[in-house]
């Protein structure tokens, strides 16, 4: 799951973002390769498994109608709900600013496999996974 769809054009862009997760305690802004201690004392908070971030938004990084990405994004929030998982929302923010904020989901006690499979099932080209004491990372998922 983790090489397939690897294009180093999205793969910079993915790195250059900010994924904002609300939360009653604040926010928390998640970057790849970066630690968040505060952050991990949230996640530890909640059971402490390891947890994803899925978006539904432009799937196959193709602009979508904000109307289209809205409804993709209930759709994924409908069968996260279905699946009897937890989250929070999340908005994703390129640093260039040439991309459309992307609103999503952080799952929490999901892991890799868990993570991968939404974004695949939404036609997403990767997903961010973590678990306390690692750093955010990037997983490409293989369109197969």
């Amino acid at each position: 799951m983790t090489s397939g769809g690897r294009v180093p054009r999205l793969e910079a862009a993915f790195k250059a973002t900010t994924y904002l997760v609300n939360t009653e305690d604040g926010d928390f802004a998640l970057r790849i390769g970066q630690l968040d201690h505060r952050f991990d004392a949230f996640v530890a908070a909640r059971g402490g498994g390891p947890w994803g971030i899925v978006t539904a938004a432009n799937p196959a990084a193709r602009r979508c109608a904000e109307a289209d990405n809205m409804r993709a994004l209930q759709a994924l929030q409908d069968r996260v709900g279905e699946l009897g998982m937890v989250f929070r929302h999340t908005s994703h923010h390129a640093d260039d600013g040439a991309w459309p904020d992307e609103k999503g989901v952080l799952l929490f006690n999901a892991d890799v496999n868990e993570t991968c499979c939404l974004a695949r099932d939404f036609g997403q080209c990767a997903c961010v996974v973590g678990s306390i004491g690692h750093a955010p990372e990037l997983v490409w998922i293989d369109a197969s």
